[in-house]
């Protein structure tokens, strides 16, 4: 090989390698926020969420596919729903994955996931603003109770009772003293609940004495009219359900109804929440939901809480507060700065 062409093929070889060492730079290290779980507090008061940062040690591409190694750390925040502040100076920070169960009273029910080792419960306390109990905690309070390889179940305790009511890997269920952190068997409970990881659970795919048309853009329709919209996959607000499996009736506001519904049939991203008169189905107002994008394509998470004329959403990207009568978007609060560590 002649020394002009050797020049040639060692430049193009090193231009490769620092594309790829760059490239390999800009994704090792701690990534982008990404949220896991949340739920508003029995009140309005709080919400409460938990996310997840991925910290990249390993990084390689070969031919299409990327490949990433590292570990996962998960952090709980408390916002304030009013005023849009973070409650807690530091956010609680684990090395177990924390997932938002249940909140009762001001007992935040968590479950927490040691990657390949148990799954057990823990408890935030929004009284004190701290850990009640965390995992470990409570497995050393029940050393007899077993927390295997395997996922628990939550359930809904007795209406009046307090305390958080799981089923543990020896199919016995449990209630925990929130004071004590002591487990105590009891009687099983049927009411099971969901992890609030799950997507948005408070819609309903229909609305009795309603029909939707066919096609890909639907309209709403009764025995006298059919709505002034069309929307994608519509789905009508629902505040009072608790879970994907329960049936009641849709949420009305001044004898209007809401309408969740993605802007384009490509992702759930950008969301639209829409004002609809019950008698005419004329639509009063439609508000864009701002969220960002995340790594994961996953945005069909949101939680809503209605507080005298202001209904609170939220998403994976922040607190959405609309004034009602305006139709219009109050407040935004972001979940995370990404300028800033949390």
């Amino acid at each position: 090989m002649n020394r002009k062409l050797f020049c040639k093929v060692f430049l193009f070889c090193l231009s490769v390698l620092c594309f790829y060492f760059m490239c390999g730079c800009s994704s090792i290290g701690t990534q982008p926020p990404q949220w896991h779980s949340g739920m508003f507090s029995p009140d309005g008061k709080y919400y409460v969420y938990t996310w997840e940062e991925f910290f990249v040690n390993q990084y390689s591409q070969r031919g299409g596919a990327t490949f990433r190694a590292g570990s996962t750390t998960t952090y709980l925040q408390v916002m304030d729903c009013k005023s849009g502040k973070k409650i807690l100076d530091k956010p609680i920070k684990s090395p177990e994955i924390l997932t938002i169960v249940d909140i009762e009273n001001n007992h935040v029910w968590l479950q927490s996931y040691e990657i390949s080792k148990s799954w057990s419960p823990a408890l935030f306390d929004l009284n004190t603003m701290k850990m009640a109990f965390s995992a470990k905690d409570l497995a050393a309070i029940n050393p007899s109770v077993p927390m295997k390889m395997g996922v628990i179940r939550f359930f809904k305790n007795s209406p009046g009772k307090s305390g958080g009511f799981f089923e543990a890997t020896d199919g016995r269920q449990y209630i925990i003293d929130p004071q004590t952190g002591k487990y105590q068997e009891s009687a099983p409970s049927k009411q099971s609940i969901e992890t609030k990881d799950q997507k948005c659970y408070q819609t309903n795919s229909s609305l009795k004495g309603f029909n939707l048309s066919t096609g890909t853009r639907k309209k709403i329709s009764n025995k006298f009219q059919e709505s002034s919209d069309d929307f994608i996959s519509p789905k009508f607000l629902n505040l009072q359900k608790e879970n994907e499996n329960m049936r009641d009736s849709v949420t009305l506001y001044q004898n209007n109804f809401f309408v969740l519904s993605p802007s384009f049939t490509t992702d759930d991203k950008d969301m639209l929440l829409t004002c609809i008169n019950k008698d005419s189905l004329n639509t009063i107002w439609s508000v864009a939901l701002p969220q960002n994008e995340n790594e994961d394509h996953s945005y069909d998470k949101e939680r809503f809480f209605l507080q005298d004329k202001f209904l609170m959403v939220a998403n994976t990207s922040g607190l959405i507060v609309i004034d009602l009568p305006k139709g219009s978007i109050h407040a935004l609060y972001p979940f995370f700065d990404i300028n800033k560590k949390e």
